[in-house]
């Protein structure tokens, strides 16, 4: 006997499985739509048509934040900037776009924006880590190590696993002379991102002031190796070679890095005294003399250039200018004592403001004018009213008249 199909009964199934699709697909759409998602929502859109709902909602606070945001991370400072204010005005108490809006002004020098709207951030939001990693960030710029250290160890608290974090604690620690902190803050951050060259070239500087020079020189060449056209890197190994010199090898590979800073840059401003200190070690006197010259025109900041002109000078018979390169190398170190010295008292005092007007006066001597205001900007923000910074302050902003 043949049977009939239920013609009747499978098209009640069929129209019933096709009113579930509609209902999921109806779902759907009113999740994709609905307030909550807007974020999501407004990411997946391209910047046209993300300006398109701005042009008809100008006061769309999450519309604004995304905006905001991708053209922080695109690098459009241009279009950033203004994008950042407006999001950060409809949106006072994001902490994601007060950190951005900070970076932003951190990295164009306007450091006094930048803190107070980092502080403010981070002060709200005392359990987010972007806004207390950017006010660490910002607190090494100025050399402000102890502060940024407290920042950095809340960010660490949060979020342990941050290798950026445990790499700043080491330069940080480095910088107030403490090589044993800095050498477990940095093997941690090795632990978290192995074999990254950044961190291994910070590790060997590290060895290095722990005394352990060989391992230390043997890490810095691994470093260099990975990072072949890192220029901060290269230039730090031959650094570090010329002034742990054990050997004929050491030139030879100083040399070696020398040659990979001037493939990636040959006007790289430490390339003249480190080619003269290279000369130096050769015994080629004269052709030492000519780098060094050069090298003061193109680092004069960096004190080793004077005592080394002074040496080559003194092996040329020129013994009046050697002195005269001795006695600037002498002055100058004498200077950064007092610097060191300031940053040790900060190190205990972090709001002693003696002893940023001890930096910023040794700066300015020195002519480091950049130095100087960072360090009266310091000062200011713990004692706002005080007048000698003030007039310090306002000194080095006016600008100087060209010479003719």
């Amino acid at each position: 006997m043949t049977i009939t199909p239920d013609k009747p009964r499978t098209g009640r199934a069929a129209s019933f499985v096709i009113l579930i699709f509609l209902a999921i697909g109806a779902l759907t759409v009113i999740w994709w739509y609905r307030p909550g998602n807007s974020e999501k929502r407004y990411e997946s859109m391209s910047r046209v048509a993300l300006e398109q709902v701005l042009e008809r909602e100008q006061n769309n606070k999450v519309a604004w934040k995304v905006f905001a945001l991708r053209m922080a991370q695109d690098g459009a400072a241009g279009s950033a900037e203004p994008a950042l204010i407006k999001a950060h005005q409809l949106n006072p108490a994001d902490a994601a776009l007060a950190t951005g809006l900070g970076e932003l002004w951190m990295s164009q020098g306007r450091i006094p924006e930048a803190f107070q709207v980092l502080k403010q951030a981070a002060l709200a939001h005392p359990n987010s880590v972007a806004p207390h990693r950017a006010l660490g960030r910002l607190y090494m710029k100025r050399a402000s190590y102890q502060h940024a250290m407290d920042e950095l160890a809340l960010v660490v608290k949060l979020d342990p696993k941050a290798d950026d974090a445990w790499y700043s604690m080491a330069i940080s620690s480095l910088q107030m002379q403490k090589a044993a902190d800095a050498n477990s803050q940095i093997e941690k951050a090795l632990s978290l991102s192995q074999g990254n060259p950044q961190y291994m070239a910070v590790h060997g500087s590290i060895l290095v002031a722990l005394g352990r020079v060989d391992e230390g020189i043997t890490t810095r060449i691994e470093a260099a190796k990975r990072a072949p056209k890192d220029i901060k890197i290269q230039s730090g190994l031959v650094n570090l070679l010329l002034e742990q010199h054990r050997s004929d090898a050491d030139t030879t590979t100083a040399e070696e890095a020398i040659a990979r800073i001037e493939q990636v840059s040959t006007d790289y401003p430490l390339l003249p005294y480190q080619r003269g200190k290279v000369e130096m070690l050769r015994g080629h006197w004269d052709a030492a003399e000519r780098y060094l010259r050069k090298a003061i025109e193109s680092s004069p900041q960096q004190d080793e250039i004077y005592f080394a002109l002074g040496q080559t000078e003194r092996h040329l018979g020129n013994a009046a200018a050697s002195a005269q390169m001795m006695k600037m190398y002498e002055n100058r170190t004498a200077i950064h004592r007092k610097i060191d010295q300031a940053r040790a008292s900060l190190a205990d005092n972090p709001k002693d403001v003696t002893a940023y007007m001890k930096m910023a006066d040794s700066y300015m001597i020195l002519g480091d004018r950049v130095s100087a205001i960072s360090a009266i900007k310091s000062g200011l923000e713990i004692e706002p009213a005080h007048a000698v910074l003030k007039r310090w302050l306002q000194t080095l902003d006016t600008p100087q008249p060209v010479r003719q």
